[in-house]
This record gives C-alpha cells, structure tokens and sequence, in this order.
C-alpha cells in the first residue's frame, strides 16, 4: 500500500542518534540492516519491473544494505549481480557481504545491467567522489535504464546537498527519515535527486529528534511502501 510521506527531516548525525536510540532499545545492528536491505529490495522489485539489476556496494553500510537486498532478490528468483568498491568495513556489512552467496564484481571490470541499484556511499558523505570511482559509476549509470540510489545518490553531501561528482538516480530511497538535500531544492545537488518519486520507506523505528515537519513538499510525488515492522 502507498501513503504520502510526512514525517522529520534528519541530518546524517540526527540520523545516527536516532539509529543508536532505536539499538539502545534492544534492536541489533544486524536487524536494522536486514529490514533495510529487505526495504531496499521490495523497492528493486516494485520498480524494475524483473530486469537483471547491478547492485552497486560500498565499503560501509549502505553497502552492507546493498548486500542484503542482492540476497533477497536472488531468493525471488531475480536475475542479479554485485559489484563492490572495496571490502566491507564494518562488522554487520562483512557479516552481510558473507551471506550474499553469489559472485562480487569489482566496479572496474562490472558489466551494465538495466537496472541499477546505487548502494555505495549513503548519508555522511562529505568529500568529492575519487575521480577513477566517479568514472566507473558514470559508465555504468549511462548504460543502465533505471536507476534505484539508496539513502541519496553516491557523491550528494547528505546534510548540504553538495554535488561531489554525483550521479543521478530515477528513484531515490530515503530510508527510514527524509534527509536534508531532498528538500534543499536550490543546492547543487538536487539534480541528481531528479524529477522522480522520492521513496520514503518506513523501515526504522520513529524519530523524534528535530522539530522540522515536513507539511506541504513542493515536490513531485513522495510516496511510502510500508514493509514489514517499522525499524
């Protein structure tokens, strides 16, 4: 079922807190990774229409999420593949990488796939893209007919909407919480947001940290996929 999306609007660092608050209640790191990872997944369904999809990972959580959904997508038959910019970092993305059962590409020798699923850098991003790094999503962004970012595209700064080399997504996953450049519409950017829906999904437990409320969006549609419990 699709709800318009209301709800906060966090920064990175208010998305953290929010991420420690929920774990200090009694939720595990690895079970917000998994209700991630399956809220990323449904959207790749939803959307893709069944294409063979590339799921693009990154060395830390946004890459563990995109580990995740990869296995969840191959267990519903899909056809798709991964590719990796480095190994995870992280104990819950290793611990991820490890039940991804398939084969893990590496971004320079990854072939196009006509869907992709942007899962390299999410919210915290506050440098520009490595030049080489920058390239090899560029190729593979061009070659693909739809394109899937989550949390923001790799290489938007997550709290100022900076373009750090970004690429642009068709859909845009905001997970759990709206994040600042969705709605910061004059930065730099927001083209790589692009003029389609932004996907809010409903995954995390409820914030209640910053007394922004999102009231009436001059936006295109933003709609919810509730799945599962709320993270």
């Amino acid at each position: 079922m699709m709800h318009p999306l209301t709800g906060f609007i966090l920064t990175a660092a208010e998305m953290r807190a929010a991420e420690a608050a929920t774990m200090a209640s009694g939720v595990s790191v690895d079970a917000l990774m998994a209700r991630a990872g399956a809220a990323i997944a449904e959207a790749v369904w939803r959307f893709g229409g069944g294409q063979p999809t590339l799921i693009l990972c990154g060395p830390g959580n946004n890459g563990g999420d995109g580990y995740v959904a990869a296995s969840i997508l191959k267990a519903r038959g899909l056809d798709v593949r991964v590719a990796a910019f480095g190994e995870p970092k992280t104990d819950v993305a290793r611990r991820a990488r490890a039940g991804w059962s398939g084969s893990v590409e590496t971004l320079d020798r990854a072939a196009p796939a006509p869907v992709l699923l942007d899962a390299v850098f999410g919210t915290g991003l506050d440098r520009p893209l490595d030049a080489g790094l920058a390239g090899q999503l560029a190729r593979l962004r061009q070659q693909a007919d739809f394109v899937l970012a989550a949390d923001v595209p790799s290489g938007v700064g997550s709290d100022d909407g900076a373009d750090f080399g970004a690429i642009k997504a068709d859909v845009t996953i905001a997970l759990g919480a709206l994040n600042r450049p969705i709605f910061s519409i004059l930065l730099p950017g927001c083209a790589a947001m692009s003029s389609a829906p932004i996907l809010g999904l409903r995954h995390r437990a409820p914030c209640r940290l910053s007394p922004v409320r999102v009231l009436r969006a001059r936006l295109p549609p933003i709609i919810n996929i509730r799945v599962g419990s709320s993270r």
